[in-house]
């Protein structure tokens, strides 16, 4: 349990700072004069692939068997890939440089989702290692 605990909180917790950071913490530009930027369509996307990675954080605390962890932190690993890659290639953020976008919330984007794929990464790696020991939990 402490295992699924120390690898699940982290996954739910960039989740949600997938999800909301965007819109709060590191929040993106705001609209104006009826123009809405790239960056918030990013924000919108970014919050259902936050939601998604903190579901599969929740989920790897719950579940038991090795096996699915190990699916689960393949999907954690996808997701996250997609959470990088929306501000990055898919949508994008505005092209000025001094906007808030450019400035805070594609750093923080791109920094919380590299680490959560490492995290997810490193967790798939030893729940192989589990896999092939033989063990259940």
């Amino acid at each position: 349990m402490k295992e699924r605990l120390f690898t699940g909180i982290p996954f739910v917790l960039a989740g949600l700072l997938i999800a909301f950071g965007p819109i709060t913490i590191f929040p993106v530009c705001a609209i104006t004069h009826d123009m809405i930027m790239k960056c918030h369509w990013t924000a919108r996307a970014e919050h259902g692939v936050g939601l998604v990675i903190a579901a599969l954080g929740l989920l790897t605390v719950l579940v038991k068997l090795p096996a699915f962890r190990l699916g689960l932190s393949a999907a954690v690993i996808l997701s996250a890939v997609t959470a990088l890659l929306l501000p990055t290639v898919l949508i994008g953020v505005c092209s000025s440089h001094n906007m808030a976008c450019r400035i805070l919330t594609l750093p923080a984007l791109t920094v919380i989702s590299t680490l959560t794929i490492i995290g997810a990464a490193v967790n798939s790696g030893l729940l192989v290692k589990k896999i092939k020991k033989g063990e259940t939990e």
